[in-house]
């Protein structure tokens, strides 16, 4: 038998990393959950627009666009402008896809439970987006630190 040596500062680093990120990711899964349920009750379209919610022109448009009506009365242009900005690498492709969905005949909640859900919409955005960023962060560097923990890291580097 071999004796175990402890970890380096990089690899146990690099585990503290890989920890606390697992646990943004888990409260970012919280979060799009919970705001699933609410677009279910009062935008369900919404859930059919984009493949996940937690991407970041998805959080903008809903952010933009927090009811189903506010949605519909935009043009195809300005909608596009919403998915340029938030990043969206084919907007004025989906945009025009997006107007056609909308207009579509749809369930729709009354206009009680479309007020309160799209507040809790914004607030569950609001906590969402500055997430996103810090797991991308996380992700980043773990995986520079990754790198640099490798025995021939100059080597790959070179």
């Amino acid at each position: 038998m071999r004796r175990l040596e402890p970890d380096s500062p990089k690899v146990a680093e690099l585990k503290g990393l890989c920890r606390d990120q697992d646990r943004l990711i888990q409260s970012q899964t919280r979060l799009v959950n919970q705001l699933t349920a609410c677009l279910k009750a009062c935008y369900p379209i919404a859930l059919q627009l984009f493949s996940k919610l937690q991407q970041r022109s998805a959080l903008i448009f809903l952010q933009t666009y927090p009811t189903p009506e506010q949605a519909m009365k935009a043009s195809d242009e300005q909608i596009a402008q919403v998915l340029k900005q938030a990043g969206h690498p084919t907007a004025k492709i989906v945009a025009p896809k997006i107007v056609e969905a909308l207009h579509q005949p749809q369930l729709q909640a009354d206009s009680i439970m479309t007020r309160t859900k799209s507040r809790l919409i914004l607030a569950l955005i609001a906590q969402l987006l500055p997430l996103a960023e810090q797991i991308a962060k996380y992700d980043k560097d773990r995986q520079n630190l990754s790198f640099a923990s490798q025995h021939d890291s100059a080597l790959q580097a070179s």
